[in-house]
């Protein structure tokens, strides 16, 4: 007895992925449903990579996670356990492993905050997260009616597909929604019910605020730090915000570009709007305070320099006096910076309430942040007037430090300023960039994970 059997095509912005313009793929679907059926919890809310992965994008997870494994400096035990979740997750994001007979072209799906990621060969767009599975319940519909009952396996296909949305256990539900493993959530909640430490877990809601600062920094911090940091979120006062920033917010339109280009596009459009002229130096945290933001401090883990939260238009953000970069003056104003870029752009879509800097967000919402701060604080049209036509690293030392001093930046995102506009200019010689590079090396523990980059 055949079981799922029809013509299936998919199409991404109008384009086929699955099949082409004009017919669809011949086959047997009903693997394909019971995929989305075991894979339809995870879909809705998993939201993390696993083992502290973070890459630009979910189709190249699997291969970037397996090149990164330490092959010989684990436990063989460990890399089998590491390698499964791997796998796991792989397999679950994409709907192309549904298919046992058929090899077709990924399709990886992925929740990214109140917006569904969904990623092919050809193309990388978002959609609302409620949107995005109402089309995966109509396509799972759509085969389920192809699917025979009175097949033993039908019957399993179909009864997987409509329990699919059966409430799971607290443990397990958490679990998916922050990306811990459950025996490290009975840890952190010792003798307190799951629920009270991180709020009550929801597959298809939004995640808490403590369920968000959780899954944003469990994989860098030791117990006492996450639960440290979870009170300092569940605490955060919050003000009422002002009708400038609510109009702003309404008037921001993101253009389609590359993430470090909507940053700098962003920042450009904000100092026009606030009147702001390219040679003056901005104060974002008297910016923010005027807007009616509350900013607080606070003292945790080195790991994040600034917490913010938000709900409706109440916003409160602590700078970590003890932050790697935030507990010096011009990373304070960066991180601030920062801040102010989430605020307008992301606090609808992939930011639904809380934003850790520091902690593990989507690759191009932080270049788009960073990029921001940068030229914000420091626009690069300022920075082409001073730099002369023909640098060499002896006329940009003293260029690059009075800049830093003008507008009160640090070293670091004043190099990756200069060095962005010597890229645009097509005068980035061999000897500015070891220059700048050796600068941004000198200032930065880490050059290739500090936040500033806007690589």
């Amino acid at each position: 007895m055949f079981s799922g059997h029809g013509f299936l095509q998919i199409f991404i912005e109008n384009d086929p992925v699955w099949g082409d313009k004009t017919d669809g793929i011949d086959g047997y679907w009903d693997s394909l449903l019971e995929h989305l059926a075991n894979a339809w919890p995870f879909l809705q809310s998993e939201q993390i990579y696993p083992l502290g992965f973070n890459p630009d994008s979910p189709n190249t997870f699997l291969d970037d996670a397996l090149a990164h494994l330490c092959w010989d400096q684990e436990p063989d035990e460990k890399l089998a356990h590491d390698e499964q979740d791997i796998f796991a997750f792989a397999e679950r994001h994409n709907l192309a492993s549904g298919l046992q007979d058929l090899h077709l072209s990924s399709i990886c799906l992925l929740r990214e905050g109140n917006e569904m990621r969904i990623v092919s060969e050809m193309h990388d767009v978002r959609m609302p997260i409620d949107l995005a599975l109402a089309q995966l319940k109509n396509l799972g519909e759509t085969i389920a009616h192809s699917v025979d009952d009175r097949s033993p396996r039908g019957k399993i296909i179909l009864d997987a597909w409509n329990q699919r949305d059966q409430p799971l256990e607290q443990e397990k539900m958490l679990s998916i929604v922050m990306g811990i493993r459950p025996e490290r959530l009975r840890s952190l909640a010792a003798n307190d019910d799951l629920s009270t430490l991180f709020g009550q877990p929801s597959i298809i809601q939004s995640p808490t605020p403590m369920q968000i600062a959780a899954r944003m920094t469990h994989h860098a911090l030791f117990d006492d730090e996450l639960l440290h940091v979870i009170n300092k979120v569940s605490e955060l006062k919050m003000t009422p915000i002002g009708t400038q920033l609510i109009n702003l917010q309404r008037d921001v339109v993101p253009v389609i570009a590359r993430a470090y280009d909507q940053g700098y596009q962003l920042a450009q459009w904000l100092r026009k709007k606030l009147d702001i002229k390219d040679d003056q130096p901005v104060n974002p945290e008297k910016l923010l305070k005027e807007w009616g933001v509350y900013i607080g401090n606070t003292k945790c883990s080195e790991v994040m320099d600034a917490i913010a939260r938000w709900e409706e238009n109440k916003i409160g953000i602590l700078i970590n006096k003890n932050g790697k970069r935030a507990r010096t003056d011009w990373g304070r104003r960066a991180s601030l910076a920062h801040e102010i870029a989430h605020l307008l752009l992301d606090t609808q879509h992939t930011l639904p309430s809380v934003e850790i800097l520091g902690g593990r967000m989507p690759l191009h919402v932080e270049r788009r942040a960073n990029a921001f701060a940068a030229e914000f604080l420091l626009p690069r049209s300022h920075v082409n007037r001073v730099v002369p036509q023909s640098p060499t690293p002896n006329t940009l030392k003293p260029i690059l430090e009075k800049l830093s001093t003008d507008f009160s930046v640090g070293q670091i995102l004043t190099a990756r300023q200069i060095e962005n506009l010597l890229k645009e200019r097509g005068q980035l010689d061999h000897p500015c960039k070891i220059y700048l590079e050796r600068l941004t090396n000198r200032y930065s523990d880490n050059q290739q994970n500090d936040w500033l980059s806007l690589l």
